[in-house]
C-alpha cells in the first residue's frame, strides 16, 4: 500500500475513535444508555475512556497532514496522562478522582465496604486492562508525531501501538468466545465492548500513521533491524506473559472458587432437604397412627361417638412434644373434628413444595413446614389431617457465613412470575423480591444466569447491584432456587497490588532486555551478517548436488513404498536392494540383472517384463501389481511404482523404484467380492419370495374385492325391495281409500300414507348413498318436511318452511324415528296450527350438540296447543306416535306453547 493510502487508514481510524468518543460523552450528559453501553446489561464505557477516545482520535487525524502535526502533541500526551495516571491510581491506592473530572458518578452501597471500595471505588473508574491501553496508544501517538529521526524511536512507537491492539483484541476475543476473563480483570474492572473496537482502531490507526511516514527507518542496516526487532518482541512477550500469567491465575482461582462454592452449597441444600424430608416423615407418621384411623372408621359409621372424638383429639394432642406447632383434623365434608396449638397467620413468605403435593415452606420469624394430607382407607376419604412444624435448623443453614469468605451469602427463592421472591439471609432479615431481568447493571444478574444457563457457577450482579461469583441452581426435590456467592472484590482484590507490581517489573525488565539487546545483540548481527555473505559461495557450489540429492528424494516420496530399488538406465538391476533380498530371500547375484524376475509368479512374469520394458523404452513411470515369493514360501501380492531419475544436462540416469506388500489388501477385495456374490443371490431368492408373495397377495385382494361388491349388491338390492314393499302398501292404501266416503277413515289412510311415504323416502336415500350405513339426518328430514308441506298445504304457499341443518349423519335405526316424528309435527301443524289464517311459518332445525349428540326442533307461529293438553296421553295418534318414537330414540322431549308451538327433542346419534 502507497504512502497515501495508509495515511486515509489512519485518517479513518482518527475519526472513527474520535466519533465513537463524543457519542459515549453525550451518552453521559445527557443520560442515554443506548450510546453507554451496547446492550442492556452490558459493560458501559466510562467517562473518561470516551474522553481519551476523542482526544486520541484527533490527534491521529492531525498527524496525517504536516501543517497539524505539532497540534497532535498536545492530544497524545493528554491520552498518555489519562492512561498513566490511572494506572497509577490502581497501583498506588491513591484516588486522583480523574473519575470525576467531567461528571460526578456515584459510588455504589457496598456490604464489605473495604473490599468494596478496593473494586468499585471511584465507581468511574476506567478498568485497568483500558487505562494500560490508553497509556500505550498515548505514548506511541506521542511518538509518532514528534517525528523522531532515530529509528529506534520509530520501532518504539510501533510497539506501543502492538500493545493497545493486543489488549483491545484480547478484549474483543473474551467476548466473541464467551471468556469473560479476557475483558473482565475482576478487582479492576471490565472493557466494554465498544471500548475494544475502539482500542482495536486507535493501535491500528497508529501503525497506519507510521507506514505513512516510513523515512525514519529507511537508513537502518539488517543488523539494526534485527536489533530493533528484537526489543519490540522482547517488549511485546513482557507484557504478553504479564497479561497470560494473570489470566491463567484468575482461571484457577475461579476453577477452586467454583470447587468451593458449589461444595458448600450443596452441604447446606442436602440439609435443607433432609431436614424438610424428615419433618415430612413426622407427618405422615401422624396420618398413618393405627389408633387415629380406627377412631375416623368408627366415626364414619357413627359420627356421635363421643369415645372416637376423643380418640382423635389424644392422639394430635400427643405428637404435640415432637415440634408439631398445629395440628387439626377436618372430615370430609370440611368440618372441624380436632386441633391442637396455633396455625401461623399471614406468614411474611410461602412457597410451595414441587416434589410434595400439599406442603409449604412459611416464614414468620423463623421456618415452619405446613402440610395437608389426606387421610383414607380401602372404602374412601376418612379426614384431612392439616400440619404445621416449626423447622429451627433451616434458619442456621441460611444464616451462617463460610470460613474463609467474610462476605459469603446464601440466598433460598422461590420463583414467582417474572420475580423470585427470597427468605431472609445473612444480611436481609426479612423476605425480599429479585426481579429477574435487570435494569441498570453491566452484567445480568447472577440467579439470570443460572435460570437460562442451568445450574453452575457464574460471575455477575446480585440483588445489590454488587459484582459477584457464585454457584446457583434449583432445589430439585424442592422446587426452589439456591445461591451461594461471594463478593468477587473479596476474593480478587488482595491480588491487585501484586498483579501491578508484576507488570511493572515486566516493563523494567522488558527495558533493561531492549538494552541489552542494543548493546549485545546488534555487533553480533553484523558478525552473523559477514558470516551469511561468506557462506553464499559456498552454498552456491553445493546447489547441484543438493538438486541431485533433491531429485532422487522426490522420486522416493512419490513412489511412497516399503521396498526401495534401483536400475540403471536400461532397466537392469546394478544396485544391492538390502529390502528386496529380506523381503524375498534372494541373494545380490540373483537379484542382480533381470534376476529380480525370477521372484515373480510364472503367472504374472511375462506381463510384468513387457510392461517393464515398455516403460523403460518410453522413459515413463511404471506402475503394476503382481505377486512374489516371499521368503518364507509363499505367495505375496505387491504394488510396484517406478519413476525415471535425470543427470544435470537431462540425460537418463536410472530408475528408483519401490514395491509395497499390500496382500492383506488383496484377500480382503477377495472376501469381500465372496461377500457380495453370497449377498446378491440371498437377495434374489428373497426377490423370488417376495414375488410369490405378492401374487398371493394379488389374489386374496381380488377375492376380497369382489365379495364385497357383491355384499354392496346385495344390500342395495335388500333396500330396492323394500322401497318397493312401501310403495306397493301405499297402491294399497289408495285403493282402499277409493272404497270409502267416510271421512275419518280417509283421513287416517292420508297419514299412514304419508308415513310410508316419510320411511319410503328414507330408503330411497339409502339407496343412492355411498356408505349403507349412514344417512345424512338434516337433508333427510328436511325432504320429508317439504314433502308433508306440498301434500297437506292448500292453497299452496300459505304456510312458509324454513331450515337450519347441521352436517350429521346417523344410521337408519335413528333417522326412521326421527323422520316419522317430523312427519307427525308438520303434519299436526300444517292441520291445526293455522286455521282460519291466510299465512304462517314453520321452522325445522337440526343441531349438533356440545356432547356430540343431536338437537331436533320445530316450531310454528300458529294457535299453540291447548294448555291443558299433555302430548304424552293425547286422543290423537300423531302425538302418541311421536311421544313413542322419541321413547324410541331414548330422546328428551319437551313443548314450548309460548308464540306458538315449538318441539324439542333431544338424542345421541350414536346409538
Amino acid at each position: 500500500m502507497t504512502p497515501s493510502g495508509w495515511r486515509s487508514v489512519a485518517l479513518a481510524a482518527g475519526v472513527g475513535c474520535a466519533l465513537l468518543g463524543a457519542a459515549v460523552l453525550l451518552g453521559w450528559i445527557f443520560d442515554i444508555a443506548a450510546l453507554r453501553s451496547v446492550l442492556p446489561g452490558w459493560a458501559t464505557m466510562k467517562v473518561n475512556t470516551a474522553l481519551a477516545f476523542l482526544l486520541g482520535g484527533l490527534a491521529l487525524a492531525l498527524l496525517q497532514y504536516p501543517p497539524t502535526r505539532r497540534g497532535a502533541i498536545p492530544l497524545a500526551a493528554a491520552v498518555l496522562a489519562i492512561g498513566g495516571l490511572t494506572t497509577a491510581e490502581y497501583l498506588t491506592g491513591v484516588d486522583l478522582r480523574l473519575d470525576q473530572l467531567l461528571l460526578p458518578v456515584a459510588a455504589p452501597v457496598a456490604i464489605v465496604p473495604d473490599l468494596q471500595a478496593a473494586l468499585e471505588s471511584p465507581p468511574g473508574r476506567m478498568a485497568l486492562a483500558t487505562a494500560l491501553a490508553f497509556a500505550a496508544a498515548g505514548l506511541g501517538l506521542l511518538l509518532t508525531a514528534a517525528a523522531p529521526r532515530r529509528a529506534v524511536v520509530g520501532y518504539a512507537a510501533r510497539a506501543c501501538a502492538y500493545a493497545a491492539v493486543t489488549i483491545g483484541g484480547l478484549a474483543l476475543a473474551g467476548y466473541a468466545v464467551n471468556a469473560d476473563f479476557l475483558y473482565t480483570w475482576y478487582a479492576f474492572g471490565s472493557v466494554a465492548l465498544h471500548t475494544s473496537f475502539g482500542l482495536i482502531a486507535l493501535g491500528l490507526g497508529t501503525l497506519a500513521a507510521g507506514q505513512a511516514h516510513p523515512w525514519p527507518l529507511v537508513s537502518l542496516r539488517s543488523d539494526l533491524r534485527m536489533a530493533a526487532l528484537a526489543a519490540t518482541m522482547l517488549a511485546l512477550a513482557a507484557g504478553a506473559t504479564a497479561v497470560v500469567s494473570f489470566a491463567a491465575l484468575q482461571w484457577e482461582i475461579r476453577r477452586a472458587l467454583a470447587e468451593g462454592l458449589r461444595f458448600a452449597r450443596d452441604e447446606r441444600v442436602a440439609r435443607i432437604e433432609t431436614t424438610v424430608e424428615l419433618r415430612r416423615e413426622r407427618g405422615t407418621i401422624v396420618a398413618t397412627r393405627t389408633r387415629l384411623l380406627d377412631a375416623l372408621r368408627r366415626l364414619r359409621d357413627v359420627p356421635d361417638d363421643a369415645a372416637a372424638h376423643e380418640a382423635v383429639a389424644d392422639v394430635i394432642r400427643s405428637f404435640e412434644p415432637h415440634g408439631f406447632s398445629a395440628i387439626a383434623v377436618t372430615l370430609p365434608d370440611g368440618a372441624p373434628l380436632a386441633s391442637t396449638g396455633g396455625f401461623v397467620e399471614q406468614p411474611a413468605m410461602r412457597a410451595a413444595l414441587d416434589g410434595a403435593p400439599g406442603a409449604e415452606l412459611l416464614w414468620k420469624d423463623g421456618f415452619f413446614l405446613s402440610e395437608r394430607l389426606p387421610i383414607a382407607d380401602a372404602r374412601g376419604r376418612l379426614a384431612e389431617l392439616r400440619i404445621e412444624q416449626t423447622l429451627p435448623s433451616m434458619l442456621p443453614s441460611l444464616l451462617q457465613s463460610e470460613s474463609g469468605w467474610a462476605s459469603a451469602e446464601f440466598v433460598l427463592c422461590r420463583l414467582e412470575r417474572a420475580a423470585l421472591r427470597c427468605f431472609p439471609t445473612r444480611t436481609r432479615d426479612r423476605p425480599f423480591t429479585l426481579p429477574i431481568t435487570p435494569t441498570s447493571a453491566d452484567q445480568p444478574l447472577l440467579v439470570q444466569l443460572a435460570l437460562a444457563h442451568g445450574p453452575g457457577f457464574y460471575s455477575g450482579f446480585d440483588y445489590r447491584g454488587s459484582r459477584v461469583l457464585g454457584y446457583a441452581g434449583p432445589v430439585g426435590s424442592l422446587g426452589l432456587m439456591a445461591t451461594l456467592k461471594v463478593d468477587a472484590a473479596e476474593i480478587y482484590a488482595p491480588l491487585g497490588r501484586q498483579f501491578l507490581l508484576a507488570m511493572l517489573l515486566a516493563a523494567t525488565l522488558a527495558g533493561g532486555g531492549a538494552l541489552l539487546v542494543a548493546r549485545w545483540l546488534q555487533p553480533i548481527a553484523a558478525e552473523l551478517e559477514r558470516q551469511v555473505a561468506a557462506r553464499t559461495d559456498e552454498l552456491r557450489r553445493a546447489n547441484a548436488e543438493t538438486r541431485r540429492s533433491e531429485a532422487n528424494f522426490r522420486a522416493l516420496v512419490e513412489a511412497s513404498a516399503q521396498i526401495v530399488w534401483v536400475t540403471g538406465a536400461d532397466g537392469m538391476a546394478n544396485e544391492d536392494a538390502a529390502a528386496w533380498r529380506r523381503f524375498t530371500g534372494q541373494s545380490v547375484a540373483e537379484w542382480s540383472g533381470w534376476g529380480w524376475l525370477d521372484a515373480l509368479h510364472p503367472d504374472d512374469r511375462a506381463a510384468t517384463e513387457a510392461a517393464w520394458r515398455d516403460a523403460v523404452a518410453a522413459r515413463r513411470s511404471f506402475t503394476a501389481e503382481y505377486r512374489v515369493r516371499h521368503h518364507g514360501g509363499d505367495w505375496r501380492w505387491t504394488s510396484v511404482r517406478a519413476a525415471p531419475t535425470y543427470n544435470d544436462d537431462g540425460s537418463l540416469r536410472g530408475w528408483v523404484g519401490m514395491n509395497i506388500d499390500i496382500d492383506e489388501r488383496k484377500k480382503a477385495e477377495a472376501a469381500l467380492r465372496r461377500s457380495h456374490e453370497e449377498l446378491e443371490a440371498r437377495v434374489e431368492q428373497r426377490t423370488r419370495a417376495l414375488a410369490e408373495g405378492n401374487a398371493v397377495l394379488a389374489a386374496n385382494q381380488a377375492r376380497l374385492a369382489a365379495a364385497l361388491k357383491e355384499k354392496e349388491l346385495l344390500v342395495k338390492e335388500v333396500h330396492h325391495r323394500v322401497k318397493n314393499n312401501l310403495q306397493v302398501m301405499t297402491s294399497l292404501l289408495n285403493l282402499q281409500s277409493h272404497t270409502t266416503q267416510a271421512p275419518a277413515v280417509l283421513a287416517a289412510l292420508d297419514e299412514a300414507r304419508g308415513r310410508l311415504a316419510s320411511i319410503g323416502l328414507l330408503y330411497e336415500k339409502l339407496h343412492l348413498a355411498p356408505d349403507l350405513g349412514q344417512i345424512g339426518l338434516g337433508d333427510y328430514l328436511r325432504d320429508v318436511a317439504q314433502r308433508v308441506s306440498e301434500q297437506l298445504d292448500r292453497p299452496a304457499g300459505r304456510v312458509r318452511l324454513t331450515v337450519e341443518i347441521d352436517p350429521i349423519t346417523v344410521n337408519p335405526d335413528r333417522a326412521i324415528p326421527s323422520g316419522l316424528i317430523v312427519n307427525e309435527l308438520v303434519t299436526n301443524a300444517l292441520k291445526h296450527a293455522f286455521v282460519g289464517r291466510a299465512e304462517g311459518r314453520i321452522h325445522l332445525a337440526v343441531r349438533r350438540t356440545g356432547d356430540g349428540g343431536v338437537r331436533l326442533s320445530l316450531s310454528d307461529d300458529g294457535v299453540g296447543l291447548p294448555a291443558d293438553l299433555d302430548p304424552s296421553h293425547s286422543p290423537g295418534l300423531g302425538l302418541q306416535l311421536v311421544a313413542m318414537f322419541a321413547e324410541q330414540l331414548d330422546a328428551t322431549l319437551a313443548v314450548d306453547r309460548a308464540g306458538g308451538t315449538s318441539w324439542a327433542i333431544a338424542f345421541r346419534s350414536d346409538a
